[in-house]
């Protein structure tokens, strides 16, 4: 069905389990999906009987103004609109504003409302960031004036595209983490052994690109230089350019990934720095590409907490051997230049220019393996009793083994909320289930009976009822079965993966916490 429809798998498992209603594009997908798989097979459905099936919910009337707030509230939060800014824009009051998003106020003049928020946001964003939320080209969004018009048609709900899908986004990276196999990536990948290490064009140094096709093949042919010289050490990797149009790309993709996994095969470490000036969802989509390889662990990932460059795109790759390094005016990366060159002088001032940026940059998302048990284990210690509400979505039945002392401890100073979706006897039988040791670094888990399932089920119902502070929620959605969600809300999550490897990612980041957090949320 998400084939046919063109909808995440995330996406509609909300819709079957009433947790998220589509909105009429959605819909009409849906639709569309229907009748395909109708046609494949051969059943006998016609478009006009699915079409009235439908007929009750695609006669919705126009949004209303909490559709608008919850516009502006997404936009807000993907775009990290400076509250404080819009409303000197608007000229009210921030604690006005703020009453107007969670819609307990609503302004006199709706219209003017609408029409100086959009043109507040169209003066301070990009077009490339105003598009990855509207769903609009970057040239559809130029000049400012037009922009504004095209987004005061999305906050009345006059375009199609309705609110951004973060959470889609979210899901899509879980069912990534959930399904990855490290022996099939590596092998997929090109790291055996046996893979010889493609040698780049001959290149005449400095070697100049332009525009956005050359600077796809200055980056292979940056990596091809690394991965063919004597000693690979550390690579250094900043770029703010757009992910979305690289993305698209299939066969750009994956000489991406074979150059990346040449040079981690010849023995580099590759520190990158993620632009997270972005929307949620380009971000997100960036982060896709990089987990697999965080996996190996070869790749440390950093972002830079004071990047209020809305203008410039850079690009800094610095190796011992090689610098590829590039510009141009946001929103217009087809027109940028790009440098790939060895020359000393060069390679001494780039080794600076890094070292100086990465003094900036902080942690992204921290990855701990196996043999890094004994830090994640002093994290889980510094973790513990630092409070705060924690929301969870685990595979499986939680483990509560530790002391009791110290589990009540950590009840007094927050609250624990565990999400689980339980398992008839039928689902059961479908793929083994086991109890999940990732907290220990176990790859072989311990596979339950079902009599043992429900007797671990009826212990866990019975733990949310002694504990006060422990919430249990049985209706959740069968979204995982490899992995484990832990957030301690505004602080940090880890994501636990239990197998295929046993591994733990801490995030840190704000944009990235409230994306996990909104995604997490038990509805009721």
């Amino acid at each position: 069905m998400s084939a046919a429809s063109g909808i995440s798998a995330s996406a509609l498992s909300r819709y079957r389990s009433g947790k998220r209603i589509p909105e009429k594009e959605q819909i009409e997908k849906l639709i569309g999906g229907f009748i395909q798989l109708a046609r494949e097979n051969t059943l006998e459905l016609d478009e006009a009987i699915i079409r009235n099936a439908f007929s009750a919910y695609t006669e919705k009337p126009k949004l209303d103004f909490q559709s608008i707030i919850k516009n502006l509230n997404a936009a807000i939060e993907a775009l990290d609109i400076s509250v404080s800014g819009l409303s000197r824009a608007l000229r009210f009051d921030s604690s006005y504003l703020s009453r107007i998003r969670k819609g307990q106020r609503k302004p006199a003049d709706l219209d003017k409302f609408i029409i100086e928020t959009a043109e507040y946001i169209a003066r301070t964003n990009s077009p490339s960031a105003i598009a990855g939320l509207i769903g609009y080209s970057e040239e559809e969004l130029v000049p400012v004036d037009r922009c504004a018009s095209i987004l005061c048609s999305w906050f009345s709900g006059r375009l199609s595209s309705g609110t951004i899908s973060q959470r889609d986004s979210i899901g899509e990276l879980l069912h990534q983490l959930d399904a990855f196999n490290i022996e099939t990536y590596m092998s997929d990948a090109h790291f055996s052994e046996t893979v010889q290490v493609r040698e780049p064009e001959m290149i005449s140094f400095p070697k100049y690109y332009y525009g956005f096709d050359e600077m796809k093949k200055g980056e292979l042919d940056f990596f091809r230089t690394v991965a063919s010289s004597e000693a690979s050490g550390t690579v250094y990797m900043c770029n703010s350019i757009p992910m979305e149009d690289l993305t698209v790309d299939a066969a750009y993709m994956r000489e991406w990934m074979l150059s990346i996994a040449m040079m981690i095969r010849k023995g580099a470490d590759i520190r990158m720095i993620h632009d997270v000036d972005r929307p949620s969802d380009e971000m997100l989509l960036g982060l896709m590409s990089w987990i697999p390889l965080y996996m190996t662990g070869k790749v440390t990932s950093f972002y830079l907490p004071d990047s209020s460059n809305r203008i410039y795109c850079h690009t800094d790759y610095v190796s011992d051997t090689a610098v590829l390094c590039g510009e141009c005016i946001r929103g217009y990366h087809n027109e940028g230049k790009y440098c790939l060159t060895q020359s000393e002088t060069d390679l001494a001032y780039y080794k600076k220019r890094v070292r100086h940026l990465f003094s900036k940059a902080k942690p992204l998302v921290k990855t701990y393996r196996t043999e890094d048990q004994d830090a994640f284990f002093c994290f889980e210690d510094s973790g513990v009793l630092s409070g705060g509400a924690r929301c969870n979505i685990l595979s499986s039945l939680p483990i509560y083994t530790i002391p009791g002392d110290i589990l009540e401890t950590i009840l007094e100073n927050g609250a624990i909320c565990d999400e689980i979706f339980v398992l008839s006897e039928e689902e059961f039988g479908k793929e083994p289930v086991y109890l999940s040791l990732s907290g220990m670094f176990s790859e072989k888990g311990l596979r339950y009976t079902y009599q043992e399932y429900l007797k671990h089920l009826e212990a866990t119902e019975q733990f949310a009822a002694d504990y006060t502070g422990y919430d249990l929620h049985t209706a959740a959605v069968n979204t995982f079965r490899n992995i484990q969600i832990q957030i301690n809300v505004g602080k940090w999550v880890i994501v636990s993966k239990n197998n295929a490897p046993s591994i733990h990612f801490v995030i840190k980041h704000p944009k990235m916490i409230r994306a996990f957090e909104d995604f997490c949320r038990p509805e009721t």
